[in-house]
């Protein structure tokens, strides 16, 4: 008996070892090779897939709530049927970048992964149809697991919660395995760097600068730290490898961009933050070791923050203005994917302070709507402004001739205009009020029945085909390039939420 008894200890303490060595760290650089690992530059087109139509997803979070809606989407774009330079496909084919937040990157990266396949019943099987939260709860109160959580310091509820997810989910895979799909579209799973208050991306640009090889990181990894809500969830912890040196050298931009910080004070921000990671500095008290990630959606809840760099600075990776300056991009369709709800509350019948809770919920939640609007409105601007600069250089090119003959006029194809489309899926746009509140109020949480989830893909698909920068687009617009897309939209099943329990 006390054989047994001694058995049994040794097996569970071998267990609660092997738990916690299993704790996945982020595997160093050797060397660094701007040209190998997950990167946009490196990334073939595809079937179907074009660099004069630029599509772009962007999935928000929100729980399943958001990953469902992100599929419908994803549904609708395979049923719409569209012709550019002669040929037809879906516009699906056509989406050369997915960047997501939270609930949203579980569908970007299980797209990345299986593609298509997504379609066929195994996504709604192993995530959008399951309780998750009872999931993880059980797999936290088996005593092997419980007690690696509680004795380590370095494997978290998060932790687990990624195990789960790579288990059951994504199949053990890795950022290898994009590598070794090549191909668009390109995956921007997004979080936020605890420390410095900043997006932290997913890609070999971004583990370049903690010399870290992204290819051998879990993609469930990814998605469970870009989910890792405060408070519900802890941070997920990544190694910095800088100080072991992989020959990797700052951008010839960066330390210019930081002594002239007057000049651009939005840019030498970028350079702060990117010097954060391999250079010491005052305010982390030397070199930082590790960073600490949270969600994606305490920064950008709608995953569109990169995107805007990408459409001002050409030095940075994925930048799609070095494409518009190269003419490779005639027209850019981006569709924001806003599962943003809204709360049932009584908090305002009653006199009583609101508890410290709810301050902390409403103080990450409030601002995330304004700055939504805004991140559009700054992408519709500097698109603008690109548009304007090529109308200046056509009208001095032909002041130059009429006035100066004799000098060299300059090249009228030198800089092409671009047509933006920006198309909000989002239930703000839902009509009818009462039902508008009814998928509003969709609770933010892993556990949404099989009939709530065919509800929010059929509503995505109606609120994607009613869009009218969408229906624009496909109408044959010439906008400023003189070039057309034509296409039709699927039919939508109807969006009927049930009724809920009494």
């Amino acid at each position: 008996m006390k054989t047994t008894f001694q058995a049994l200890i040794s097996i569970t303490l071998l267990s609660v070892v092997a738990g916690c060595a299993s704790y996945q760290k982020n595997p160093p650089l050797a060397q660094y090779d701007g040209d190998a690992g997950y990167r946009f530059d490196q990334l073939e087109l595809g079937p179907g897939n074009t660099d004069d139509l630029f599509v772009v997803l962007s999935f928000s979070g929100g729980g399943t709530r958001a990953a469902s809606l992100a599929y419908g989407v994803l549904e609708a774009l395979e049923g719409t049927k569209i012709e550019w330079q002669g040929e037809e496909k879906s516009l699906l084919d056509e989406v050369d970048m997915i960047t997501s937040v939270s609930g949203g990157s579980f569908t970007s990266g299980y797209y990345s992964l299986f593609r298509k396949k997504i379609f066929d019943g195994r996504y709604e099987d192993v995530f959008l149809n399951q309780n998750i939260e009872a999931k993880l709860f059980w797999q936290l109160l088996n005593p092997v697991t419980l007690i690696n959580v509680l004795a380590s310091s370095t494997y978290s509820r998060s932790d687990l919660a990624a195990d789960y997810y790579n288990r059951v989910i994504f199949n053990n895979a890795t950022y290898n395995d994009l590598v070794v799909k090549n191909q668009r579209p390109f995956l921007l799973i997004n979080s936020t760097d605890m420390t410095m208050g900043s997006q932290f991306q997913f890609i070999q640009d971004q583990f370049d600068l903690i010399c870290s090889d992204l290819s051998g990181v879990h993609l469930a990894r990814a998605v469970a730290t870009s989910s890792a809500f405060p408070g519900l969830l802890s941070p997920l912890t990544y190694k910095n490898y800088a100080e072991q040196k992989c020959g990797y050298s700052p951008k010839t931009w960066v330390e210019p961009a930081v002594k002239d910080r007057r000049l651009n004070a939005q840019l030498a921000n970028i350079a702060d933050i990117r010097q954060s990671y391999y250079k010491s500095n005052l305010s982390t008290e030397g070199h930082r070791n590790y960073v600490h990630l949270i969600d994606g959606g305490v920064v950008d809840n709608i995953g569109l923050r990169g995107i805007t760099d990408a459409l001002e600075y050409n030095m940075l990776p994925y930048s799609i203005v070095q494409k518009l300056n190269l003419e490779e991009i005639k027209k850019i369709l981006i569709i924001v994917v806003d599962a943003a709800g809204v709360e049932k509350t009584r908090r305002d019948k009653s006199p009583a302070v609101p508890g410290i809770f709810d301050n902390i919920y409403q103080t990450a939640s409030v601002p995330v709507g304004r700055i939504s609007d805004d991140t559009i409105n700054l992408i519709e601007a500097k698109v603008e402004e690109f548009n304007k600069d090529y109308e200046a250089r056509q009208q001095c090119g032909e002041l130059l001739a009429d006035e100066c003959p004799a000098v060299q006029s300059i090249d009228p194809d030198a800089l092409q205009p671009v047509d933006l489309y920006i198309s909000e899926v989002s239930f703000d746009f839902i009509e009818d009020v009462h039902r508008r509140f009814a998928f509003q109020t969709i609770p933010t949480n892993f556990d949404l029945s099989p009939k709530v989830n065919k509800a929010l893909f059929s509503i995505a698909c109606e609120l994607l085909v009613n869009d009218e920068r969408l229906k624009e687009l496909l109408g044959g617009d010439d906008g400023f390039t003189g070039t057309q897309v034509t296409g039709t939209l699927p039919d939508c099943p109807a969006a009927k939420l049930p009724r809920p329990k009494k």
